[in-house]
């Protein structure tokens, strides 16, 4: 056994020659070199090239797995965005609904099968969304509305002289009254009643001292024979703002607010807007 182990080793050993041949017409080189050596250089050759191809598959299989956890996150994002909505949505919708409406009331009846298609309540929850959107806008043009329309007295008093046609109680003839007239104490405070912007304040004959407010809409209205304003144009007022002081300035049989409401470039009748609000406003006295 022994003997065969020395002639393993001998030809391990053995010399090989290594010829290389230039494509050119130069001499060709030679190179001796033992067996094991050539073996060995083989065996590192074998090795670099199987770490170069599994390296190469590892960052291809890296990069595809990149792509697929963005892929993942892009979802989870969406999915978290849509969550986030839907819990701000739900919020506000709460705001809307009647007092003591649970979320479990409005959807116990909801019947749910076995399979759940996700992309199906996705779509159904962003509908939700857009109508809860549209709900809030909706609320939003009604505040507009509400704030920009007259609403409640702008003087604490009683209506001494209505609005339509009328013997004027100074001058005698018929003449269209295309306000209110309501009887007050001089002294009190004139208040808006809506919000606008203050158009006009100043001095009028026969009215005195006149406030005018436009509110939009198609709304403005006149607080005329005040003693004194306290709102100058382009003042911005909010419903409930004093005004001015009720006055007998101009022509008038005494203390009182001449109070006008005009739709589309029209006068229109206050009572209907004072008495609209007639669970909030000042009541006549």
């Amino acid at each position: 056994m022994f003997k065969h182990t020395k002639t393993y080793i001998r030809k391990l050993f053995a010399p090989v020659t290594i010829v290389l041949i230039p494509h050119n017409d130069g001499s060709a080189a030679h190179f001796r070199v033992p067996s094991i050596v050539l073996v060995a250089a083989v065996l590192l050759w074998g090795a670099i090239s199987f770490k170069a191809i599994a390296a190469s598959v590892s960052a291809e299989r890296f990069e595809k797995m990149e792509s697929e956890l963005h892929r993942y996150a892009t979802t989870f994002q969406n999915l978290k965005d849509t969550i986030n909505r839907l819990s701000k949505a739900e919020s506000e919708f709460r705001t809307i609904l009647p007092p003591g409406t649970t979320k479990e009331e409005a959807i116990k009846s909801a019947d749910l099968g076995s399979d759940v298609d996700i992309g199906r309540i996705r779509d159904a929850a962003m509908k939700q969304i857009e109508n809860v959107e549209s709900i809030k806008q909706y609320l939003r043009e009604e505040r507009n509305i509400f704030l920009a329309t007259p609403t409640g007295w702008p003087v604490d008093g009683r209506i001494s002289s209505q609005f339509g046609w009328r013997v004027h109680p100074i001058y005698g003839a018929k003449s269209l009254h295309r306000g209110v007239d309501i009887s007050e104490s001089s002294g009190k405070k004139v208040k808006a009643t809506a919000d606008g912007v203050v158009t006009y304040s100043g001095w009028e004959a026969g009215s005195g001292y006149v406030v005018a407010v436009e509110h939009g809409r198609g709304y403005t209205t006149f607080y005329a024979h005040n003693r004194k304003n306290l709102v100058n144009v382009g003042d911005r007022v909010s419903r409930g703002d004093v005004l001015g002081i009720v006055g007998s300035t101009g022509t008038t049989t005494g203390p009182h607010l001449h109070y006008e409401v005009w739709k589309d470039g029209a006068p229109t009748d206050p009572v209907s807007f004072i008495t609209a609000s007639a669970g909030t406003a000042s009541a006549p006295r």
